[in-house]
């Protein structure tokens, strides 16, 4: 009753009480994941994520996935008192997370020099709910790295459970979600 496979960069695993609603429950978590992946990869030049940082400061209309994906990262910087920062962007780029972790991994330590830059907080990120708008200024990278797997697993298993009608867990990289009736017995 589980299916694994590669998302975001990383293992998805996909549970469910009803071995019958597997294949339903696996193309709904991997439909979900590329459209999580399409709005929230700064490594994708076609993410909205990236036309929000490439705006140059201007109000950015997004989907309700990515403006919920960034209320979820501003609310993990409340709760953390910004320890949990999604403008680390730029500085995670500069020191040369800016590919996969194969590639990083693989550069010569001899002759890559990273470099840093000073966080400038999430409180310069602008979410406007009614008007559907993200705006960071000009300069900041926003990575959601930090939140978004949490908050595409919680979403997944909710929207999994809703479609089967059964127990579903999603694991992504190590965030795991449940969603629905758990089995029998615990």
């Amino acid at each position: 009753m589980t299916s694994s496979f590669t998302a975001l960069g990383t293992s998805a695993v996909v549970a469910v009480v009803d071995s019958t609603a597997r294949a339903d429950a696996v193309a709904l978590v991997a439909a979900e994941l590329a459209a999580v992946d399409r709005a929230c990869s700064r490594f994708r030049d076609d993410s909205e994520l990236t036309h929000v940082v490439c705006a140059r400061g201007c109000a950015v209309r997004v989907s309700p996935l990515l403006l919920a994906a960034v209320e979820a990262a501003l609310a993990a910087a409340r709760a953390t008192d910004g320890l949990v920062d999604a403008t680390v962007g730029r500085t995670l780029r500069l020191a040369g997370y800016d590919t996969t972790f194969r590639v990083v991994a693989g550069r010569d330590p001899r002759t890559f020099r990273p470099r840093f830059e000073r966080v400038p907080g999430w409180r310069v990120v602008d979410v406007d709910v009614a008007a559907g708008t993200v705006r960071v200024p000009d300069g900041v990278e926003l990575d959601l790295g930090a939140t978004a797997k949490a908050f595409a697993a919680d979403r997944c298993a909710r929207l999994a459970a809703d479609l089967c009608g059964c127990g579903v867990l999603v694991a992504l990289g190590g965030d795991i979600a449940v969603g629905g009736e758990p089995p029998s017995g615990g």
